[in-house]
């Protein structure tokens, strides 16, 4: 059976350290960020792969796409008939920020949580120490736990190992990176083949003309020796080189935005078309 608020306030100096009355919120507790977190990084190696020491109130930057380790504030006993489910606020997980590690808190526990959380939405998530960010529920076993299944026999955590940071790869890239890299490709791509469109097809004009000059002048040559070739050669150029930009230029634009909708397709679910 779930404790209520008012056993949570029963009981509540022998579960966390320090505790608050203002912190039970229904039947639940409200548990704050405590001065330790670490943050995977995004597309770049980091010179220190370890956890982060906040000062009182300072503020850190989950970005979007990656996993963080958020040590508590308060420190939990857990009694020996009772277990504790935990997740986070309503209201910061509104802005994408999840739970991805346990749910719950084995009988016996002693320490600190440390909670994994990973930002699966489109902007960062400002979190400062000390800030309300996880609720737990307590709830009644049948019995008392022995210590064979408890966690009464060990110590839990006081602050963030360095084995925890080493299970998170040390560069981890977000699909946001790979989106941006993306779009940086594309326009690299896009001048490379805007500059063989303007230096390309104006060389192939020139030699066609070139060619057909030589061909024209032969032939006004021997026709009609007082016509200007040069004039010719001139209107002749102008006839073939500004349809071939015009025509080089819609199809440029018909692949581009071929290529768009592909995009777009890809990302939206099969559902929804």
């Amino acid at each position: 059976m779930f404790w209520s608020g008012k056993k949570l306030s029963q009981e509540i100096s022998r579960i966390f350290a320090p505790y608050n009355d203002d912190n039970i919120d229904c039947n639940a507790y409200t548990l704050h960020v405590g001065n330790e977190v670490y943050i995977s990084v995004d597309g770049s190696p980091r010179d220190e792969n370890v956890a982060r020491k906040l000062s009182r109130d300072e503020h850190f930057v989950i970005p979007p796409g990656q996993f963080g380790f958020l040590l508590t504030h308060e420190i939990l006993t857990i009694p020996h008939d009772a277990m504790a489910l935990i997740n986070v606020k309503s209201s910061i997980k509104l802005s994408g920020l999840v739970n991805v590690s346990g749910f719950h808190v084995d009988p016996g526990y002693h320490g600190k949580l440390v909670i994994s959380v990973f930002n699966a939405g489109p902007k960062p998530v400002v979190l400062s120490e000390r800030e309300p960010c996880f609720l737990i529920w307590l709830t009644t076993l049948s019995g008392e736990a022995d210590l064979k299944y408890s966690k009464g026999y060990k110590p839990g955590f006081m602050g963030i190992t360095p084995k925890l940071v080493q299970s998170i790869p040390s560069i981890n890239t977000s699909v946001h990176t790979i989106s941006d890299e993306l779009k940086d490709l594309r326009g690299r791509v896009d001048l490379v083949f805007a500059i063989v469109l303007g230096v390309g097809i104006p060389f192939f004009v020139a030699l066609l003309v070139a060619v057909l000059q030589v061909v024209l002048g032969q032939w006004i040559g021997g026709k009609s020796p007082s016509v200007d070739i040069n004039i010719n050669a001139f209107f002749l150029y102008l006839v073939v080189i500004v349809p071939a930009m015009v025509f080089a230029f819609f199809i440029y634009q018909i692949l581009k935005r071929k290529r768009e909708y592909h995009v777009i397709v890809k990302k939206v679910p099969r559902e929804d078309i």
